[in-house]
């Protein structure tokens, strides 16, 4: 597409000829794919450290030289009499022979496939690009073209040194590795070397390369595209390359050079990069249109508590509303996906209600940076690390509960996955490891259902009664949400941000878990806060509150939005108001138990205030 694109700009009608006729046979093209997947798969099965599809270094378990420095080790020292190592030895090579199994390296073996099959495509399309060439230059009759098309796509291989059939090469390796997202840069190779230097980083940047060539990807598909470097190289016509140039870019994309055809070869892939372009244009100018019409949403706002609350409200990240009203995920679709989202949350984040000052725009800007760029690179991997340092236990709780199971169970993300389509209900969850470990697991239906402290309902991602929407958002990318009802969104509008904290009474008694989860049950039937939201979204105040608030900052009047037009304020009163009754009551069907627990907890302060006096009164006697 981005061929085609890029070549349409131009006005290049033999690019467009050549391109077309690449991708038109895609049944012989995903034949030949599917087949080398097929035979990648099979071969990785039988042999662990199968490398004939290189370039993801978490693939290939190439262990065996350490196993070999350990044993040395390990029978050296039983000489010296000392059989400890030996014994250790025996339990590593035991836990390794079982973690070589096909089965539990299935994930591994498919990703392995997968970059197969992209080889394989990519290969045959640019088989049939070089005999397209040939036709054109009159060396060939077009009669042949398919039949040179398939010699070309038979010369691409070679024999690895057990006689297996390999892709070799080096320019259809590139153009994989970047779709793949493999590719080896400077910037993964410095990261690996400090990952070397201190293994335990290696928690926090599992995975390095990816995210990479994620980033550089989505660059190409910038609409400033010529001020990146590789793209501005191939910014001039062929005939206006100074001697040697074209040579070493075509060098550079793993491309052998050649006089009769580099000028076809440059322009392919100055015509593609120009489509990237072309795309990464359009989706821009698609998004500027869809969120002006409030139909598209990006990562979200600056503001983490205005973020929170946006969650409560059902507003889901980097979706598109449909007709009709429901969401569905743009995510995953590479590089459009980013520039969407990065063009969204500009605008979203300049729309804020806020002060308007520097530092609100600093803080915008921040965001902006870090959910497009940082988010997507390993360093989102450190956050978690900081919190840890910095002695946060729901961080490090939270880490070990995703992180344990994924270390030490086999299947545990398909385990995860078969949770979430089995129990879709969101749940009340205590920051301690058993009850996040719980919520990763079947034991999730031990914990107690999460209820929607506006409308009463079990808060879950879609109707639990839709069974292929539950299979669907749970296996693809694409998730389908629900609508925003209309009292949700104008909390969303008004950027209210508060929400019911429940950790204790609002009087310093804690409140259990199963306390919390029916407050939010009682505080839903009960309504008593959204009837106050749908009064207030009547009024006439409500209904001009974004539009005077932009009045009022246009005027010089620096207005505060927690207390212009008392809004925010009669939404929080009526929001406490709620919580109260709704705990009176959980308190009165119990006994009493939380004015119970108020007033051991005030004794126990008492008793602890006087053991202090006292002993303060004794130290004096004693001196």
């Amino acid at each position: 597409l981005t061929l085609m694109a890029g070549a349409l700009i131009k006005g290049d009608k033999y690019t467009m000829r050549r391109g077309m006729y690449q991708y038109m046979a895609m049944t012989d093209t995903l034949g030949k794919g599917m087949k080398y997947f097929g035979e990648t798969l099979r071969r990785s099965g039988v042999d662990p450290n199968y490398s004939g599809v290189a370039g993801r270094e978490s693939l290939i378990r190439q262990n065996e030289k350490q196993l070999e420095i350990m044993n040395a080790f390990a029978d050296a020292k039983a000489m010296e009499g000392d059989y400890g190592p030996q014994a250790m030895m025996a339990q590593i090579e035991a836990i390794n022979d079982l973690a070589q199994h096909p089965w539990l390296r299935m994930g591994t073996r498919l990703m392995q496939a997968a970059d197969g099959f992209t080889q394989a495509v990519i290969g045959n399309i640019e088989a049939r690009g070089k005999a397209f060439d040939l036709v054109a230059k009159g060396k060939i009759d077009a009669d042949a073209m398919d039949t040179v098309a398939q010699s070309a796509y038979k010369e691409i291989w070679k024999l690895d040194e057990q006689g297996r059939a390999i892709i070799s090469d080096e320019a259809v390796k590139k153009a994989s590795g970047e779709i793949a997202m493999n590719l080896d840069n400077a910037a993964n190779d410095a990261l690996s070397s400090v990952i070397r230097k201190v293994p335990a980083l290696k928690p926090f940047l599992l995975f390095t390369k990816t995210p990479i060539n994620m980033m550089g990807f989505a660059a190409s598909h910038s609409p400033m595209a010529l001020f990146i470097d590789d793209l501005a190289q191939f910014g001039k016509n062929f005939d206006q390359l100074p001697a040697g140039k074209a040579e070493q870019l075509l060098k550079s994309k793993g491309i052998e050079f050649n006089p009769e055809t580099a000028e076809i070869a440059y322009n392919s892939i100055r015509a593609e990069m120009k489509g990237r372009k072309a795309l990464g244009t359009l989706a821009v100018m698609a998004t500027i249109g869809l969120f002006l019409t409030g139909n598209i949403t990006g990562n979200g706002v600056y503001d983490r508590q205005k973020q929170q609350g946006r969650r409560q409200f059902d507003w889901k990240p980097r979706s598109i509303r449909l007709p009709g009203g429901k969401w569905v995920s743009y995510d995953n679709l590479g590089a459009i996906t980013d520039w969407m989202a990065l063009t969204a949350d500009i605008m979203d984040n300049h729309d804020v209600l806020a002060a308007g000052d520097f530092e609100q725009l600093m803080s915008g800007m921040g965001f902006v940076i870090s959910a497009s760029f940082t988010d997507k690179s390993m360093l989102a991997g450190i956050e978690p690390l900081y919190d840890m340092a910095n002695g946060n236990v729901g961080a490090i709780n939270r880490w070990t509960s995703s992180f344990l199971p994924a270390a030490t169970m086999p299947g545990a993300s398909q385990m995860a996955e078969l949770t979430r389509l089995m129990s879709p209900n969101l749940r009340v969850v205590e920051e301690r490891l058993d009850a996040m470990l719980a919520n990763r697991t079947p034991l999730k239906v031990t914990l107690p259902d999460q209820y929607d402290w506006i409308d009463g309902d079990k808060i879950v991602d879609y109707a639990p009664e839709e069974i292929l929407t539950r299979l669907w958002n749970t296996y693809s990318p694409w998730k389908v949400n629900g609508k925003i009802s209309d009292v949700k969104q104008f909390l969303i509008d008004i950027e209210y941000d508060h929400r019911p904290n429940l950790k204790t009474d609002g009087r310093g008694t804690d409140l259990s878990i199963k306390e919390q989860a029916e407050v939010y049950r009682i505080m839903g039937r009960d309504k008593i806060f959204k009837k106050e939201v749908e009064r207030i979204m009547k009024s006439q105040t409500g209904k001009q509150f974004r539009e005077a608030f932009r009045i009022a900052q246009q005027n010089g009047m620096e207005p505060e939005l927690s207390k212009f037009t008392s809004i925010h304020t009669e939404l929080t009163r009526a929001l406490n108001l709620a919580k109260e009754l709704a705990i009176a009551e959980i308190d009165a069907n119990s006994n009493y138990s939380i004015l119970n627990r108020k007033y051991e907890d005030k004794t126990q302060q008492q008793e602890n205030q006087l053991s202090t006096v006292q002993n303060i009164l004794n130290q004096t006697k004693v001196r």
